[in-house]
């Protein structure tokens, strides 16, 4: 049977509010949410000064992924109002006063502002601001003690804030006092760069260094574009001929210069709501066309986030998942492949509609969230084989059934919104438990690889660690949904439920072990683990309100359903005849 148009109309409303509500949540959140004030732009040009080396976080970078993360690091941001981040950077350098008074550092945590008698209304508040309050230095003071007696890491979560606020006033002290950056490679085999503050004295190359960098400050504070340029030249050009071993290659830098540039993660969520946005109207209107184009949508905003995937392998000689940042794009990345290549297998639109979502979904989350996305080495521990087959086979298994989670909510809202299909929810059903399958196996081949690797590294193949521990609760919650299934314990609706609830335990593992509990797998404590519980109240409230819909839904098809016809009464063989 033919759906109406009201029906289809209104599937394409409840599509489009669906999205809306994902668009705005997600998109127009962060950029409402934090308002700045800041100096005008200085419109000088920085085309060769950001090609210029510099030593930081363990590994040589282009000076414009040295800014970036110098303005990430201090305003929470890599663009403060209307400076850049190359503004923000010379600014600090050359003309450092000038910011002395302007609210840069963002500092959200109630408890530290509380107890540093700072403005709790405020979110953001000055270097000279900070420096000059009694009870901050004070705090300061105490958490140096601390350390200095080796009891560093026993610092509660107040006094990690205090290091952290006491560090990024470091830093912009640096820069104002021409420690940093590192950009003059040393000769030799000393792995360590100098600033210019350190090399100013040395009689064999202080000059020539000092000289072009002096020139750019002045041409920076006069805004004279054209002489900065040239200083900036002038600069890079001794850097090089100094030929230190540890100089990069051109080709690395261009390519990190042009992946800041296309910032490809952010660039991929476009495609991929695009593509949900396609194949969720598809459903209602079927036009070649739109599914073509929808799946081309698909395959592009994974092309994308391919390229960036291969950028990050290429800078760091590993796989990108070495932070929470890269295991979020991974997953990210890993579920929209494995869509794309089972939607050109079942051509159902259903796995494309879920990874456009899912895909668009994650990939806002980690830019959202204060995630650093820097790209960092590995301490040697890490970066080992293992490691990195445990790594990556847990998260594509995690994102196979972040896949299969979307595709159980996609279910969930056909049966609220189109009640009537159901082989469509019988279709999703079982392209659902093909993810749950591939996901079931990579996450207990993953498990596998990182005990192999515990065992080689630490002597133990297993130590009840919360990460191993929730990893194999989320495990459990899967297989119950396989042997279920296989059993005859669950059918359409109960798959589909405890899919969902098995959803939370991979969030619990993935986000929740990271940063709300103790462990070798954890970062207990950071920003990110302050800043999320509301973004958490709200998702549990919605997956309460979508899950209470669904239920009163199937509640309502059962209550239509006819009702079995009543068995013939059997005629006695007495009577018969």
């Amino acid at each position: 049977m033919r759906s109406q148009p009201g029906a289809r109309s209104g599937q394409a409303m409840g599509c489009a509010v669906v999205l809306g509500v994902l668009v705005a949540a997600f998109g127009a959140g962060p950029a409402l949410a934090d308002k700045v004030t800041s100096p005008p732009a200085t419109n000088v040009d920085y085309s060769v000064a950001e090609w210029i080396p510099v030593q930081s976080g363990g590994r040589v970078k282009p000076l414009d992924t040295y800014a970036r993360e110098t303005a990430r690091a201090i305003t929470g941001k890599e663009k403060f109002g209307e400076l850049s981040a190359m503004d923000l950077l010379f600014t600090l350098c050359f003309k450092g006063e000038s910011l002395a008074d302007t609210e840069l550092l963002k500092i959200g945590f109630q408890p530290f502002k509380e107890r540093a008698g700072l403005d709790l209304n405020r979110q953001r508040f000055s270097y000279r601001e900070l420096l000059n309050s009694p009870k901050f230095v004070e705090m300061v003071e105490a958490v140096r003690q601390k350390q200095a007696g080796g009891m560093g890491e026993d610092l509660d979560r107040i006094e990690r804030e205090v290091s952290n606020v006491y560090g990024r006033l470091v830093q912009m002290s640096m820069l104002m006092g021409g420690e940093e950056p590192r950009f003059v490679p040393t000769p030799g085999g000393r792995a360590e760069w100098l600033s210019v503050a350190q090399v100013a004295s040395a009689p064999a190359i202080g000059g020539s260094i000092t000289g072009p960098w002096n020139k750019m400050g002045d041409a920076f504070v006069a805004g004279n574009s054209s002489d900065f340029v040239t200083a900036s030249r002038e600069l890079k050009d001794r850097l090089a001929d100094m030929k230190a071993q540890s100089y990069p290659d051109p080709k690395h830098t261009a390519l990190e210069i042009q992946y800041n540039r296309t910032h490809p993660n952010r660039l991929a969520q476009i495609p991929y709501l695009l593509a949900a946005v396609g194949f969720l109207l598809g459903f209602s209107y079927r036009r070649r066309w739109l599914y073509a184009a929808s799946f081309l949508l698909l395959l592009s905003g994974f092309a994308i986030q391919t390229y960036g995937m291969v950028i990050r392998t290429i800078l760091t000689g590993r796989a990108p998942v070495g932070n929470m940042y890269e295991a979020l794009i991974f997953i990210g990345w890993g579920l929209v492949g494995l869509a794309v290549f089972l939607e050109a297998m079942s051509r159902t639109r259903i796995y494309g509609a879920s990874a456009g979502i899912a895909g668009f979904v994650v990939l806002v989350l980690a830019h959202y969230l204060p995630l650093d996305p820097a790209i960092n080495p590995l301490v040697a521990v890490l970066n080992a084989t293992w490691l990195q087959y445990h790594v990556t086979t847990i998260l594509f298994g995690d994102a196979a059934l972040t896949l299969a989670a979307a595709v159980a909510h996609v279910i969930m809202f056909a049966t609220i919104l189109a009640p009537q299909k159901a082989d469509l929810r019988r279709t999703a059903i079982r392209l659902m438990y093909r993810a749950i399958q591939v996901g079931v196996l990579c996450l207990a081949a993953g498990i596998i690889f990182g005990a192999i690797w515990a065992n080689a590294s630490w002597g133990r193949y297993w130590g009840w660690d919360p990460k191993e521990t929730w990893a194999l609760i989320t495990l459990v919650g899967f297989l119950v949904v396989v042997h279920g299934k296989q059993a005859g314990w669950l059918r359409e609706r109960g798959m589909v439920l405890v899919t969902v609830l098995s959803l939370q335990l991979l969030v619990m593992t993935v986000y929740g072990v990271n940063y709300f509990l103790v462990g070798l797998h954890s970062y207990a404590g950071g920003d990110a683990g302050v800043q999320l519980p509301p973004l958490l109240i709200g998702y549990l409230i919605f997956e309460a309100i979508v899950v209470a819909g669904y239920v009163l839904a199937w509640r309502r098809i059962e209550g239509k359903a006819p009702a079995a016809p009543a068995a013939p009464r059997e005629t006695p063989v007495a009577q018969q005849g």
